[in-house]
């Protein structure tokens, strides 16, 4: 439930990145100080998705958008994130969605992808 205007929240991103194993090898957390629309948010973000693929180089990447799905959240994902190409082929990337609108949630969409990959380790 939001109580305030949404330009008046502080905002945080956390991008994970997984080996083709699905054993975590980094994870990159950001964060900004409440900003009108988040313009430093977005650069920020970008700029360290765009690093994360200079990275991974020909590497093909499985982009997972995990979100609350707030009006920022889904602004940057239909303005910035579905627009963004690849920074070395230049090709669209293709992003998949998933709404968690409560940390529980959340807690639970990361448990059972960890499941999964246990699963997927012990076959």
């Amino acid at each position: 439930m939001q109580t305030r205007p949404c330009g008046e929240e502080a905002s945080c991103g956390t991008i994970a990145v997984y080996d083709r194993n699905r054993k975590r090898v980094g994870t990159i957390l950001v964060g900004q100080m409440p900003e009108s629309e988040h313009p430093t948010m977005t650069r920020r973000l970008s700029a360290v998705i765009q690093g994360v693929q200079r990275g991974a180089e020909s590497e093909v990447l499985k982009l997972r958008n995990v979100t609350d799905a707030g009006c920022h959240a889904q602004a940057y994902y239909r303005d910035v994130l579905c627009k963004m190409n690849h920074s070395l082929t230049n090709r669209r990337l293709k992003w998949t969605w998933c709404e968690a609108s409560r940390r529980r949630s959340l807690a639970r969409h990361y448990r059972h992808e960890r499941e999964l990959s246990v699963a997927r380790m012990m076959r």
